[in-house]
């Protein structure tokens, strides 16, 4: 099964997904390079959908490709710094499924992304199934051995992947003022 199914497989069924990717040990580098990066340059891709609804020029829509790429490449390296302060393994195994596991949280929120520029008006229901990720993350936690503090640790893995685009994508808006 490719990496890709793995991670459907994830989305529809956390506990199946997370049991397989346990059995699969996936180093990061790997999940990033097939999985994550390709992903994040279809989003990029699909907020060009925004100038067949008429709603941007070509200019607009390769800023927000620019922003939207940039936003979840750069919430991946502060959550992962994030959480390993939280919960600092101790072997390179035990970063690298902590990284895994927010790949994968990320991942689902690029897929719900690359729907919602593909759709031609906004869609409140597609913003609260990224709170989804929030099982994602706590069905998560067996793979990566943790137990200390689960419901702290779900809440702080939630509110990072889920607030850090979220502000890059402001940041970046207030600096390049034509993407708005």
């Amino acid at each position: 099964m490719s990496l890709f199914a793995n991670t459907l497989l994830m989305i529809v069924s956390p506990s199946v997904g997370w049991e397989k990717i346990g059995r699969l040990s996936i180093p990061t580098k790997v999940l990033q390079g097939k999985v994550y990066f390709p992903t994040l340059a279809v989003l990029a891709v699909s907020t060009m959908f925004e100038m067949f609804f008429g709603s941007c020029t070509l200019t607009i829509a390769v800023i927000n490709a620019i922003i939207a790429f940039a936003a979840y490449f750069f919430t991946f390296y502060i959550s992962s710094m994030i959480m390993n302060f939280i919960s600092p393994g101790d072997t390179q195994d035990a970063k690298n499924r902590l990284d895994n596991l927010i790949i994968f949280a990320l991942e689902y929120l690029v897929l719900i992304n690359i729907v919602s520029n593909m759709l031609p008006s906004h869609f409140t229901i597609l913003e609260f199934l990224k709170l989804y990720v929030a099982f994602i993350l706590f069905r998560g936690l067996d793979y990566i051995n943790y137990k200390e503090k689960p419901v702290f640790f779900v809440t702080v893995a939630t509110l990072s992947v889920l607030i850090i685009p979220v502000a890059i994508n402001y940041v970046l808006g207030l600096i390049i003022p034509v993407a708005n």
